[in-house]
């Protein structure tokens, strides 16, 4: 089992020391905007735990621990984060039969939900009988990015967690050290690309795919500086990029115009300014309104795309590059 990111140690190490001194909320939502970062956090925190040797890491050869890191731990359920859309009501059933039980090997029991807000409306609900009649020793842990597709009834009954993002210097100095790679541009992309989410990032480096972000951003270049329409810059885009990973892009480029033009790209604190993409510099012939507005209006399709089906990509991907040609060509 991995061990948590470096700047989220503290985190687990706060949460230990009150979870031994019985001051731990029954319930916990985890937030991040790096779906793998809480993956990792909320296995780290359960792991922790579950250790028998009560420190700040686990020990791994405690019988707590083999059984954790063979999955067998009768005490620990986890839904793991799988590719399956939906967490649905009989899955949550299962985990309260679960919490109803005796714990077998010691005296708590922990329940984990990676990517919760993959419940839907009938889990979430059913959720809510095990959040108002917690059943003694058991720890509910709950880890989203989207924390706002939860029910405020199931938010309101849970203590939250917001994981600290990294300084630039500890985020760049761990990806190096973790994808092996010396090359700062390479990093500089992964992180822009990834929009600083630190799992994603190194993703990025070690399935190689900066070249095709990189043939991608090329495409987008000749388009801010109005050397191919905006439509053959989509179609190239599209040929690199997924639809999200495209709108993402635009949002990059927007942010990063928005925060130089506002002066935040002289803080050497930065993550953004540190990392800032050289699209950013066309971007700044509109007026910043309008890049704000067309900000907001990307954000929007990337949520229907990542939370509805059925929905044309191309066609979508499409109508907000046309939108974002008018705003850069506006005087």
């Amino acid at each position: 089992m991995n061990s948590s990111l470096p700047w989220h140690q503290e985190a687990i190490e706060q949460l230990l020391a009150r979870w031994h001194d019985a001051l731990l909320s029954h319930a916990l939502i985890v937030e991040s905007n790096d779906a793998a970062a809480i993956d990792r956090f909320v296995s780290s925190l359960a792991y922790v735990l579950m250790c028998e040797a009560r420190a700040t890491h686990p020990c791994g050869v405690c019988r707590a621990c083999r059984l954790v890191t063979a999955e067998t731990h009768a005490d620990l359920f986890v839904i793991p984060p799988l590719d399956e859309a939906t967490i649905r009501v009989d899955v949550i059933r299962e985990l309260i039969t679960w919490s109803q039980k005796t714990a077998q090997l010691g005296q708590v029991k922990i329940a984990v939900i990676q990517r919760a807000e993959r419940m839907n409306r009938n889990a979430q609900n059913a959720l809510l009988k095990l959040l108002e009649e917690p059943t003694d020793q058991t720890l509910l842990i709950l880890g989203t990015s989207n924390p706002q597709t939860l029910l405020p009834t199931v938010r309101s009954r849970c203590e939250r967690v917001v994981l600290n993002k990294p300084s630039s210097t500890e985020l760049s100095d761990w990806l190096r050290h973790e994808s092996k790679t010396q090359d700062e541009s390479v990093i500089a992309l992964a992180l822009r690309y990834a929009e600083l989410a630190p799992m994603r990032a190194l993703e990025i480096i070690q399935n190689g795919e900066s070249e095709r972000f990189a043939s991608a951003e090329a495409a987008l270049a000749a388009w801010f500086s109005a050397k191919t329409e905006a439509l053959e810059c989509c179609q190239q885009v599209a040929q690199h990029c997924s639809a999200d990973e495209a709108l993402s892009i635009l949002a990059t480029a927007l942010r990063d115009s928005l925060h130089h033009e506002w002066g935040e790209a002289t803080s050497s604190e930065s993550l953004e300014s540190k990392h800032q993409s050289s699209l950013s510099i066309a971007m700044k012939r509109s007026d910043w309104q309008q890049r704000l507005e067309s900000l907001n209006r990307i954000q929007v399709s990337r949520n229907r795309l990542q939370h509805s089906t059925g929905l044309n990509d191309s066609i979508q991907l499409e109508s907000i590059f046309l939108e974002v040609d008018a705003m850069m060509t506006a005087r």
